[in-house]
């Protein structure tokens, strides 16, 4: 079986050691991505997204708990957000969901945070392909532009999708 080499105590000290931005960001993923969707249960696109929380919930503590806050985490959202991403962007632009709604509007606040986040794990897992194998302990806030112009970018690109008029099915 797996080898747990760190403790609850242990993760929470890693998450603490974290700059008060990078806190700031995960409470953000945490409310948007993972809480929100409970709120919208009533519609499939919402029982789609919990799925999702709870594979991330599901696969994540383990794998946290085998290789700490590491940047190996950033597969897990690779491969259980951009599906995600890509499955609210063809709802949104079908208009199965309306986008003025409050489940229009928290579907584009969630995009927008998988785009950024996405974005980041990225970066982050190829960090961990070229060797960066420890706890990832960032004391500052740390942005590249790179980062932010590709973020831009990816937001032009999916809202110009979204908001393209659909072809008529």
């Amino acid at each position: 079986m797996f080898n747990f080499q760190y403790s609850q105590a242990e993760l929470d000290a890693q998450v603490a050691a974290l700059s008060m931005p990078m806190q700031l960001w995960l409470n953000w993923m945490m409310l948007v991505v993972i809480i929100m969707p409970i709120f919208f249960f009533r519609r499939p696109q919402g029982r789609i997204a919990i799925l999702c929380s709870i594979l991330l919930i599901a696969t994540a503590i383990p794998t946290t708990r085998i290789v700490g806050m590491s940047n190996f985490l950033s597969l897990l959202h690779l491969i259980i957000w951009t599906p995600l991403l890509i499955y609210f962007s063809h709802q949104l632009r079908h208009q199965r969901i309306p986008i003025k709604s409050v489940f229009g509007i928290w579907s584009l606040t969630m995009i927008t945070t998988l785009i950024i986040s996405l974005v980041f794990d990225i970066r982050d897992f190829g960090r961990w392909l070229m060797g960066e194998r420890g706890v990832v302990s960032v004391t500052q806030f740390e942005v590249a532009w790179l980062c932010l112009f590709f973020i831009l970018l990816c937001i032009l690109l999916i809202g110009g999708y979204i908001f393209k008029k659909p072809p008529t099915d």
